[in-house]
């Protein structure tokens, strides 16, 4: 049985004394058929314990088939900070996993009532067994060690009990200790202020928490678990100033030091790790008498008296039997021999009445014989006179007598045919029950059938989805993550606080690591502080010697991160690279780009990309005119020109139109230097038989370079250009003894990535003059890239609410699905209608009619608006970006029209300045996006 047990708040009250806050609150839980119908994905069995701070029950968690427990909390508890406490616990306990600790699965609320599910723990608590009781020196030692290996794995994770104390601690079937009801825990680099409140539990607070909440560290835990120790050895609590264990009980004086150490007033000089406590114990456990688990002992056990066997005599006390008769019954008594009579005299007899006679007959008393005298006819007279008056009773009690038999025949009559109808009905009901009992087993035969194919089919589903590596489930999970989802991930991942973690053994090169975590919604790690290159180098091992992280040079600028956070390490040299990877010896290097790694993948629990391209490039516009341009990280600069390479796939108008909205473009030869940089930067960054695009089109059978600089010597690669009728656009290709250009088709495919050059020789080599014939041609490209990069703004966001919707959909349908086929009937009806009448746009700001659908579909709504809102809010200020950048571009264009005198020209760029609006939603509009 789960035992969850109140934890004790206490704020050092002026003495020094700390003073316990409490408010008791008579909690009446809800049963557990109610609170099944709150948790559709529960099936709630029992209440297991209550009180003032809430209750446990014991549950089911359908979807997993597996036995839960459910720690409820109630209404009543109005305070905020309270409501934190406790789903604090939840969050603390759901990052861990570890034997010696009990596992969080949920939390939530239910109808105002928060609440955790829980591992379900068959035992009971420490406190519960070991109060005032002195156990085995052995068993002590096991369990203390049980403790330290579950605290370190919470030290590991940044987390402090602040509250270890025997209630909180429950003992399994096996004596396994598992530490629970972390309420308390607190992150290791949580601030804490002064003025807070102090929590734990007097006799096992460490003594520098009742001086200050700061004070609270790992060696705050480690001294109630010293604490613990000698309760367990001695039976009692420790004294100030404590004496010894061994003095206090027979346990072995090597625990002396141990719970001396673990005790120490100065937290310095306590244990600074619960593994080094636990090692120690454990160094000491083979010599502790003859080791392993030993039963708990009292110390004195009270003889029970023999028991009493309660024996019943029984008497049975019968009358004696007894001759005598009937004192009331009336005696015939003969003359007496001697009598005077005369023997002459005859005798009258009288027939006595039949012995069936009916009771309720009329007696007739016989008289006693009468002797007369011989000569006298009294005696004939009188017995005449008697049968005369016998016959007329006697034919009134057998007509009495008749009437009754015959009354008695239609009775049992009755009776007969009554019991005959009876038994018709018994065997009609018979054979009701007959056929109801075989629709029955048929029924259950038929579910048991099913019951089995489901369960084979759900095992088979399960083998299929155990089989599954790593790498498949990530691939499994790449629309939602892409989407932005953050519910699934892979085996392996790694929780932090603000983002997740998770490394892909798979070596790529950097460019194309980069490529791949933004197809999959999140870009290469970003390590900013040591803590979180700790976690990275602890999940290396000893099996990577190396990974790839999203940091690199910016050229002449120093290093930055890919999220666009500043880089706050000793910056690496470039000889050997732009790119940063990150050794196990926590110490990142610079490497070239065509090396291939593992590499590290993170995700925003926002849901947020900061590190995509498309992200970086944006941060880059704005700061083109400050002295130091953000530039993304792996940026190479040769002389005054920037250069940054993307592995992306595609097509040849979409890598320009990505290289101009950055305010550059793909790169062009402008000297002979430059070009045998872009050769030599491209062979360190593309693997063989590997292309990326440049800036020339093959335009009326002349190939131009998109900035209108005059085409310079190419330097094609061998049997280039081979002239087909498509391939109209110019990429580098990276083969081995055949490096050059060649000509291919523009379409996506043709090429891995395409090089993006930020630099002003278009200026200098631009053609002597412009025409009003160029002017317009430049005119309407820039507004054909206008119209490109809007419609592609537009269209992600469309995506976005539709992906939006079905994420809520698909949330709202599993919430369905889980339910009960009892409670899914009166909702049925409602969630029809709102899977039928969802938005074909995805806008959920529309007319939603939930119906009497439960408050858990309304707050996914409210979620999905959130959502929803957030994308909106980026999309336009993507918009009011693009119309700054597009302004910006038609006001330089039309000063250099200006200055050539094309007025033509310069009335037409006023007229597009005029028609792109004020806003975000008029440039969408005069695109007609």
């Amino acid at each position: 049985m789960p035992l969850i047990f109140p934890f004790a708040i206490f704020r050092a009250a002026p003495t020094g004394l700390p003073t316990f806050m409490s408010d008791p609150i008579q909690f009446s839980p809800p049963e557990p058929s109610e609170l099944s119908e709150l948790l559709g994905g529960y099936e709630v069995t029992s209440l297991i314990a209550t009180g003032g701070m809430g209750a446990v029950y014991g549950a089911t968690q359908i979807s997993l088939d597996r036995p839960v427990a459910i720690k409820l909390l109630p209404k009543e508890f109005g305070d905020t900070s309270f409501r934190e406490q406790f789903q604090a616990e939840a969050r603390a306990m759901a990052k861990l996993n570890h034997v010696n600790l009990i596992g969080i699965y949920d939390y939530g609320d239910a109808n105002g009532m928060p609440y955790i599910v829980m591992e379900l723990v068959a035992g009971k608590s420490l406190y519960h067994s070991s109060y005032n009781k002195a156990i085995d020196q052995t068993a002590a030692v096991e369990i203390i060690i049980g403790i330290c290996r579950g605290l370190s794995h919470a030290h590991d994770a940044g987390i402090i009990h602040r509250d270890i104390k025997p209630s909180n601690i429950l003992l399994d079937p096996s004596a396994k200790p598992k530490i629970g009801d972390f309420g308390l825990a607190s992150a290791m680099d949580q601030d804490h202020d002064s003025d807070s409140p102090v929590f734990g539990t007097p006799g096992y607070a460490a003594p520098e928490i009742l001086a200050s909440a700061k004070a609270i560290g790992i060696p705050s835990d480690l001294y109630a678990v010293g604490v613990i120790l000698y309760q367990l050895l001695t039976g009692k609590m420790p004294e100030e100033p404590a004496s010894p264990p061994s003095s206090m009980a027979k346990c072995d004086a090597r625990l002396d030091p141990v719970f001396k150490k673990a005790t120490r007033r100065n937290p310095s000089l306590r244990y600074q790790s619960a593994t080094d406590l636990a090692d120690g114990l454990q160094a000491l456990l083979p010599t502790l008498g003859t080791g392993g688990q030993r039963a708990m002992k009292t110390g004195s056990e009270r003889e029970k008296p023999p028991g009493v066997t309660l024996k019943r005599r029984l008497t049975t006390d019968s009358p004696q039997s007894s001759d005598k008769s009937d004192p009331a019954k009336p005696k015939l008594v003969p003359l007496p021999k001697g009598d005077s009579a005369p023997a002459s005299v005859s005798r009258t007899k009288l027939r006595p009445l039949p012995e069936a006679a009916p009771k309720d007959a009329v007696q007739v008393a016989v008289p006693p014989a009468v002797s007369v005298e011989t000569s006298s006819n009294w005696p004939i007279i009188r017995n005449l006179l008697i049968i005369a008056a016998l016959i007329p009773i006697i034919i009134f009690t057998w007509g009495l007598y008749e009437k009754k038999q015959d009354r008695i025949k239609k009775e049992k009559d009755a009776e007969k045919l009554e019991e005959k109808n009876k038994d018709i009905e018994r065997k009609a009901q018979n054979e009701l029950e007959r056929r109801d009992a075989a629709e029955r087993e048929r029924v259950a035969a038929e579910a048991v059938v099913r019951r089995e194919r489901f369960e084979k089919e759900r095992m088979a589903a399960a083998a299929l989805e155990a089989a599954k590596t790593p790498m498949e489930r990530l691939e499994e999970f790449r629309a939602n993550l892409y989407s932005g989802r953050r519910d699934q991930f892979p085996d392996g991942t790694i929780d932090r606080s603000t983002h997740f973690l998770f490394c892909m053994e798979s070596p790529m090169t950097w460019s194309e690591a980069a490529e791949f975590a933004e197809l999959h919604g999140g870009h290469l790690a970003t390590p900013s502080t040591q803590p979180e290159i700790d976690v990275l180098v602890k999940r290396m091992g000893g099996d990577l010697s190396q990974v790839w992280i999203g940091g690199g040079a910016t050229g002449i600028n120093g290093w930055s991160w890919v999220n666009g956070e500043p880089w706050t390490y000793k910056e690496p040299g470039t000889i050997l690279g732009s790119c940063a990877a990150l050794t196990s010896s926590s110490v990142i290097k610079a490497r070239p780009n065509a090396e291939k790694n593992p590499f590290v993948i993170q995700w925003s629990k926002d849901g947020s990309n900061s590190g995509s391209v498309a992200a970086q490039l944006a941060r880059l516009v704005p700061t083109f005119d400050s002295p130091s341009p953000a530039w993304p990280p792996t940026t190479v600069s040769h002389e005054n020109r920037a250069f940054f390479f993307v592995h992306k796939s595609v097509s040849w108008d979409e890598a320009d139109l990505i290289a101009s909205s950055s305010d550059g473009h793909l790169a062009v030869v402008s000297k002979p230097l430059e070009g045998i940089f872009i050769r030599d930067y491209l062979q360190n960054a593309l693997s063989p038989q590997q292309s990326a695009w440049l800036g020339g089109r093959l335009d009326d059978g002349a190939w131009t370079w998109s900035t209108g600089e005059v085409w310079a010597k190419a330097s094609w690669a061998p049997n280039s250009p081979d002239g087909g009728a498509s391939d109209s656009a110019l990429c580098y290709v990276q083969a081995p003894g055949a490096e050059g250009w060649d000509d291919v088709s523009p379409r996506a495919g043709s090429t891995q990535g395409f090089l993006i050059e930020w630099s002003n020789d278009a200026e200098s080599n631009a053609p002597a003059g412009k025409t009003a014939a160029t002017g317009a041609k430049e005119l309407a490209k820039l507004r054909s890239i206008g119209r490109r990069l809007v419609g592609k703004e537009v269209s992600d966001f469309e995506k976005a609410l539709i992906g939006n919707r079905d994420f809520f959909s698909s949330t709202v349908n599993t919430w369905f699905e889980l339910l009960s086929k009892n409670n899914k009937a009166p909702y049925a009806a409602a969630f029809k209608a709102l899977q039928e009448n969802l938005p074909a746009d995805g806008d959920l700001t529309g007319e939603m009619n939930l119906g009497n659908l439960p408050a858990k579909v309304h707050g996914e709504h409210a979620k999905g608006l959130e959502r929803q809102a957030v994308k909106k809010k980026a999309f336009d200020e993507k918009l009011i970006a693009l119309r700054q950048n597009y302004l910006k571009k038609l006001l330089a264009m039309r000063d250099t029209y200006e200055k050539g005198g094309l007025e033509t020209q310069v009335g037409s760029v006023d007229t597009e300045i005029e028609a792109i609006g004020q806003d975000g939603e008029s440039l969408r509009s005069h695109f007609g996006k």
